[in-house]
Parts: C-alpha cells; structure tokens; sequence
C-alpha cells in the first residue's frame, strides 16, 4: 500500500490515501515507510474499511467507508458511521493468502511443509522436482517483495547451473555497490536503510 500511493503522488495525483482499518501502530509498514508517504503528500485514514465503491458513468467517484473499533482485539464495524471519501481511482492492497491447494493440483508430487510452504533448496530454489524452482511466499510463507526479488535472483541462478553443470556456492552478488559506509551484503542490520536517501547518494557519486 504504501508503494502505491508514494507512486501515485509522484505521478502527479492530488490526493492519494491509504485506507486502512486499524490503527496506525497496526500497520505492518516500517515507520520510516510511513514518514516518506507523508513526506511525498499522501495522507492517511485509519480506523475505517471500506463498504461500497461509489461509480457514475461506469467510472469510480469515490469510496462509502464505515468507522471501525478493536473490542478484545477483534475488529468491528461500528454501525452508522458510514461517511464518504471521493476518488477516481482505487488501488487494492491487501495481503491474500498462497494458494497450496492449486500448487499440488497443477504439482501432485510437489513436497509441501506442515504450513504448505514449498520445500526447496535453500541456495538454489531448487524443490523435490529436478526441473522445478520456486521463490517468493508460496516458498517463504509470506515476506516482502525485496525476499521475493531475492530468491528469484537464487533459483535463476540455479536453474542456470542445472543447465550448465555447474555447483552453486556462495551468496548471491549485489547488482551494484551501495554507498561508501552502507552495510556490506548478508551483514545484517538491525534497522532497514532509508532507500530514498541511499538512492540520492548513490546516484550523485555516480554522476562525477
């Protein structure tokens, strides 16, 4: 969500918000995250989920939403408190759950763990089927897309040396250097860096 409406602001919209229907410490995104989509001018409404999308002319004028309250941890819609939010565009982004029923119908033989995440190579991607790699949530139970990134970075790079006969060792290496001073790759950290600001750095001392 939060990629959403950071790149709908900088493309230009008016008015971008996240709607979300808890509380701001809810929310999963890193503060950080949160301080750039108020710095690029998006803003947020919380406590609120949405009941109805409003339409004209087949196209989107805005959104019905309803008040929301957290009783013993369980979320409830609190009745008559609808309000209306105008927008001409609505972006889902919400979290849906894999889908192991349909990996082992279109892979009988595909070994699934107790939680039905793919079984697979660490390094490789590689999973109890030779010529299948896989990567992502369906592997990793649900993470982030930079993960996702990463492990299909490792399974092509392990259907490569399948093909090639090759033995893969070692982490995967960067696409480019960072920063002088940004922590080295697999050196954990305990806080994530700041892209934004990593990205403006990285980019001027390119430029010399």
């Amino acid at each position: 969500a939060i990629d959403a409406v950071t790149q709908a602001k900088r493309l230009g919209a008016r008015d971008a918000a996240i709607i979300y229907r808890r509380t701001q410490s809810d929310m999963s995104a890193y503060e950080f995250e949160q301080e750039l989509a108020g710095t690029d001018g998006a803003r947020f409404v919380f406590n609120v989920v949405p009941v109805e999308v409003l339409s004209s002319g087949g196209h989107v004028t805005g959104l019905k939403l309803a008040r929301t309250a957290s009783t013993n941890g369980k979320l409830q819609v609190l009745p008559g408190t609808e309000f209306v939010e105008p927008f001409d565009m609505v972006i889902k982004a919400i979290g849906e759950e894999k889908q192991a029923g349909l990996l082992k119908k279109l892979f009988p033989a595909l070994e699934l763990d107790k939680r039905g995440v793919v079984v697979r190579d660490a390094d490789t991607g590689q999973t109890n089927l030779p010529k299948v790699f896989t990567g992502g949530d369906c592997a990793n139970g649900g993470r982030e897309v930079v993960n996702a990134v990463a492990e299909g970075k490792k399974a092509a790079r392990g259907i490569h040396a399948m093909f090639a006969g090759l033995k893969v060792s070692g982490p995967v290496q960067a696409s480019r250097l960072g920063v002088k001073g940004a922590p080295p790759v697999g050196s954990g950290f305990d806080k994530p860096i700041r892209v934004p600001e990593l990205e403006e750095e990285y980019f001027a001392q390119n430029k010399k």
